[in-house]
């Protein structure tokens, strides 16, 4: 068995995969991301224009990593910092890229997206495009686009389908030097003027979202979103709003949700909310969770997931957990940007009924739900 692997593919590669370290099949062949691992990356990449010998391969650590990592360990790079110096393995994987110069990095593990971004989490933050952190010492404008590693696909199968959809969107920008730039806007009104004349100026909206954040089942605010690309959120609570704009903006929201068809994920609890709060909503057509439940039963329903699914919107969720009572503006943020994503996830759900011939199921029963 070989003590350390090698890195390989070409050299000017425009997408790099950097794993964590090796496993056994790994330094057996000599090779980073051998045996089962390849395999799995073939067939990820399977539909998409790339093939496994247009990539560069590499590793954070080059060897195998003494103690063992142990399973859970919930800062890994933490723990491998205990027993060796690392510097000198993220200078030698700086070093490589910066050689390679790809386009798109793919870190396959927690530790490989920890050194490359800064960030754990390499499950939730899957096909979310990110930059790398500040000081990594490559190009700013490159792509970071974290998978779950094969060793994470070989113990759940069921995520072959999501990561065949994070290949594409690798595929997507692999030939790109330029970052994408955001597409989208929030906005937190806190008057009935401009929250007037968002409504009028989204009247005759085909498809309108509509999302509630609540604390100690109280509405704290409620969240539109009618175009895909303009999110707003409006305080319900908030004491510097007078009593007066209030109720102008009560009135509003409430012809407003009498207008048009209606979607959310999970719609039967922001109904519930809103009607326990005085308003309606009268025409509700679809809830993305239930029809992601239709289309693929087997795999995650949450925001999160179906957001990384069907959107290039990078991962947010947690926000909505993080937010400062003192700085209520990132949960209105967070809540206008749930808007956003539940639009366009739906907007792209609702052409898959048809092309798997689901949609005369999906209208008898799971529509009727809501």
């Amino acid at each position: 068995m070989n003590k350390i692997v090698r890195a390989h593919g070409p050299a000017n590669a425009n997408i790099a995969l950097v794993t964590d370290y090796p496993d056994k099949q790994e330094l057996i062949a000599g090779e980073v991301l051998s045996g089962y691992s390849r395999y799995y990356i073939r067939n990820i990449f399977e539909t998409t224009s790339i093939r496994d010998t247009d990539i560069y391969y590499t590793s954070v650590f080059k060897e195998a990593l003494e103690p063992p990592l142990p399973k859970g360990n919930k800062d890994p790079l933490g723990f491998i910092e205990k027993s060796r110096d690392t510097k000198s393995d993220i200078k030698l994987l700086t070093e490589e890229l910066l050689q390679v110069k790809p386009n798109v990095i793919v870190p396959l593990g927690d530790v490989a997206l920890k050194v490359i971004t800064g960030h754990y989490g390499n499950r939730k933050l899957a096909g979310s495009i990110i930059r790398p952190r500040n000081g990594f010492g490559i190009s700013h404008f490159t792509k970071i686009i974290p998978f779950l590693h094969p060793r994470q696909i070989r113990q759940d199968y069921r995520q072959i389908f999501p990561s065949s959809v994070y290949a594409g969107r690798v595929a997507k920008y692999a030939n790109v030097k330029e970052f994408p730039e955001k597409d989208w806007t929030v906005r937190v009104i806190r008057n009935a003027t401009e929250l007037g004349e968002y409504f009028k100026k989204n009247k005759n909206a085909k498809i309108k979202v509509t999302d509630v954040e609540t604390y100690l089942c109280f509405i704290t605010c409620i969240g539109f979103c009618c175009d895909g690309r303009e999110g707003i959120s409006v305080p319900l609570l908030e004491k510097k709003i007078t009593d007066l704009e209030h109720s102008l903006m009560y009135r509003q929201i409430t012809d407003f949700l009498q207008e048009g068809d209606y979607v959310n994920q999970n719609i039967g609890f922001d109904v519930n909310q809103l009607e326990n709060h005085g308003f309606h909503i009268k025409n509700v057509i679809g809830d993305t969770m239930i029809m992601a439940g239709t289309l693929f039963p087997e795999l995650d329903k949450n925001l999160g997931f179906l957001n990384s699914q069907y959107t290039e919107i990078p991962y947010f969720k947690d926000e909505g957990k993080e937010w400062n009572p003192k700085y209520n503006d990132k949960l209105y943020e967070y809540n206008a940007k749930d808007c956003i994503a539940t639009w366009r996830i739906w907007h792209e759900q609702i052409k898959e009924p048809k092309e798997l011939n689901l949609l005369g199921f999906y209208q008898k029963g799971p529509q009727k739900f809501y």
